[in-house]
């Protein structure tokens, strides 16, 4: 599984941050987290924000709302989808949705950065190729997403489009 990046800024910061260097700095940006998808890496820079680079294609991975390849960053892992944390532990996911690994009702596929469903709070998140889990604040795990192979933990083989608590033994 991968690692989603957790922002220190707001959601509106990455969702309209510019990945250009200000006049006369340098366009080097510092990090202080990378992770990467298939064809596309995404870091957390030093000031909170999110940027993304690579392949971006019809699943949106970038989180830009185009299709274009990136070769320089722009903003907001999974395969062909990414997840991060805003600053209250809130969960917002992005790019293809083909499993309803995006944690909301919506069929949109590919689908623009919005809000995981269900009111929780998270401490982290993790994903797979299509699905996604977090450690909800109150210490239980919830997942979503494709379940083909059981790899919700939710007890059955059946997909959950929102989080859905991990089952017990």
């Amino acid at each position: 599984m991968r690692e989603a990046l957790r922002t220190a800024g707001e959601v509106a910061r990455f969702i309209t941050s510019s990945a250009s260097a200000p006049e006369g700095e340098s366009s080097a940006i510092p990090f202080v987290e990378l992770r990467h998808g298939d064809y596309f890496t995404c870091g957390l820079a030093t000031t909170g924000r999110l940027y993304c680079w690579g392949r971006n294609g019809n699943e949106y991975r970038l989180g830009d709302g185009t299709t274009t390849h990136r070769a320089r960053s722009v903003r907001p892992l999974g395969a062909d989808h990414a997840c991060a944390l805003d600053h209250e532990g809130r969960a917002y996911c992005w790019g293809s949705n083909a499993a309803h690994q995006l944690g909301r009702s919506t069929s949109d596929d590919p689908a623009d950065i919005g809000e995981v469903e269900g009111g929780l709070r998270f401490t982290r998140l993790a994903s797979g190729d299509n699905h996604v889990c977090g450690l909800a604040t109150n210490g239980k795990a919830h997942c979503w997403g494709e379940n083909k192979y059981g790899q919700l933990g939710t007890g059955d083989l059946v997909d959950k489009p929102r989080p859905t608590p991990v089952a017990g033994p």
